[in-house]
């Protein structure tokens, strides 16, 4: 028993090593530069390398609410918890600030939160947290309302969500962007869209079984692969035109390994839970057949009075052969 629980607790420690590292790795500036000029349209027409080197403010990126250490690939300070008295605590996987130059040739800048969700099935439409995050960072920017409150200072936010795994066929390689957009019910006004675009999230769709035609989604098929070795994707990698650094060579290789961990745990958990049910039907078979708890518990292991609780759930009288 102490086996399984050990195994289980490992698997729980592994898991939230391999996240925390898959995390770092999303946060390396040529993957981040990547992502948003795939999906961000204020990036399209701007350089990678420029995005990467100087549109993606440096030293404003957090990693969920774990602190890592600095360096210059990736990037790292904003926090990423936001709570409200209300409406309780949440906490971005990814959160960093960037500039855009405007039309005017003005720096324009813009908050970017990105997500990774491995479950594309929960008990609520993702859209709607995508929009209740995004919306969350765009009111933190301004914590106490006065009267002379500057709503004009407000950024624009981003919120990309990177759906992987249970991705289903129809949904996967698709990348959908919502925003806010102005419509003219009586006569046309010009207004200024950076005045009320405000709000915007991203949903990126794909699994591990399509062969998608995409850049980007190649990339983060390739990243978040279950399949791939951790040099195969080192070499994918290159292939993306992403410079391989030792460091990043370090985070995939931890990725792989803790990755291998998990599915090897589980294949252990599923062998020990295995060998518990056999005992649980051993028990049970000897229960009905009125051998002494003593005997069964040598030939089980059982504890006596985890058999007697076995005894009491099956309606097995113990009393008579005690």
């Amino acid at each position: 028993m102490n086996t399984l629980k050990n195994t289980i607790l490992s698997t729980k420690e592994a898991k939230a090593k391999l996240d925390h590292t898959v995390k770092q790795i999303f946060s390396n500036r040529q993957i981040l530069a990547r992502i948003i000029k795939r999906t961000v349209p204020e990036f399209a027409d701007i350089r990678l390398k420029d995005i990467e080197e100087t549109y993606i403010e440096p030293g404003s990126n957090t990693i969920s609410s774990v602190a890592v250490e600095r360096n210059l690939t990736n990037i790292e300070g904003l926090n990423t918890e936001d709570t409200s008295s209300n409406e309780g605590t949440i906490y971005y996987d990814l959160l960093f600030k960037a500039a855009y130059p405007g039309k005017e040739g003005q720096m324009i800048g813009m908050y970017i939160n990105i997500e990774l969700q491995n479950d594309y099935y929960p008990p609520y439409p993702l859209e709607s947290r995508a929009a209740f995050y995004a919306a969350r960072r765009l009111c933190s920017q301004l914590p106490h309302l006065t009267g002379g409150t500057n709503y004009g200072a407000l950024q624009k936010v981003y919120s990309i969500w990177i759906c992987m795994g249970n991705v289903p066929a129809k949904d996967a390689d698709t990348i959908t962007l919502y925003r806010f957009q102005k419509y003219d019910i009586l006569n046309h006004i010009e207004v200024r869209r950076e005045t009320y675009d405000l709000i915007n999230f991203i949903m990126i769709r794909f699994n591990d079984r399509s062969a998608a035609d995409d850049d980007l989604i190649r990339l983060l098929q390739t990243i978040c692969s279950n399949t791939l070795s951790s040099s195969q994707k080192l070499k994918r990698l290159q292939e993306s035109g992403i410079r391989v650094t030792d460091e990043m060579r370090d985070e995939v290789n931890t990725m792989c390994n803790y990755g291998d961990m998990i599915e090897n745990q589980g294949i252990h958990t599923g062998i020990q839970r295995g060998i518990r049910q056999g005992a649980v039907n051993i028990a049970l078979k000897m229960l009905k057949n009125e051998e002494s708890l003593e005997k069964i518990h040598e030939y089980t292991e059982f504890p006596i009075d985890e058999l007697l609780k076995l005894a009491a759930d099956h309606g097995i009288n113990v009393k008579t052969f005690a």
